[in-house]
């Protein structure tokens, strides 16, 4: 094989699986020590007490972060956090209408539908790249599920007029990658403290 036919290729496709680099202090101090969970057998107290103080400080972290009265952190995957946020949308509000961004991940959208299915809830798509929000919102919508950056990684330009009309509406919102939107500059949090 020649060495020019040979190209480097930069794949970007992720949906919210990433490759990481564990520290080693942390696979040396907490992986490979038993003492962490436990010097017994599995599922004693301490291991329960340790991944209890762990939800405890990243719902605190995630509750500063938002200004928020409270947080959710004990599921395990963000597209069973989607769907138990829409499910919970929907008992306060009473409402039954959900708005789902079309740039979430793939896997999020299909496990938001299955759960609503059971449940009668009207889930509907958003494009909101396309700039007209207001024609979506009526009296009847729970919540806008979105991901900022988007599953393609795109920022959205027009989020302010979604913000008024969700401000507008008083609509419940999710937003997913909360860390990532720390770091975006001009991005406005007053939606997500926007309960009723």
């Amino acid at each position: 094989m020649n060495h020019r036919s040979i190209r480097t290729i930069q794949f970007l496709y992720s949906m919210g699986f990433y490759d990481c680099i564990v520290p080693s202090v942390i696979v040396k101090n907490m992986l490979q020590n038993a003492g962490w969970t436990s010097p017994y057998t599995p599922y004693q107290p301490e291991i329960a007490q340790g991944r209890l103080e762990s939800l405890l400080n990243f719902q605190t972290m995630i509750s500063d972060l938002t200004d928020l009265p409270f947080a959710n952190a004990s599921l395990l995957d963000e597209s069973t956090a989607c769907a138990e946020a829409i499910a919970l949308a929907v008992r306060v509000t009473k409402r039954r209408t959900i708005l789902y961004d079309t740039g979430l991940h793939p896997q999020n959208i299909g496990v938001m539908a299955t759960r609503s299915e059971p449940m009668d809830i009207n889930f509907q798509p958003l494009d909101i790249n396309q700039g007209n929000v207001n024609n979506k919102f009526g009296d009847n919508v729970a919540a806008i599920i979105l991901q900022y950056p988007n599953t393609e990684g795109l920022i959205y330009e027009n989020l302010d007029l979604l913000i008024q009309y969700a401000h507008k509406e008083k609509v419940r919102n999710n937003f997913e990658k909360i860390i990532e939107v720390t770091l975006i500059d001009n991005f406005d949090f007053r939606i997500l403290s926007r309960i009723k």
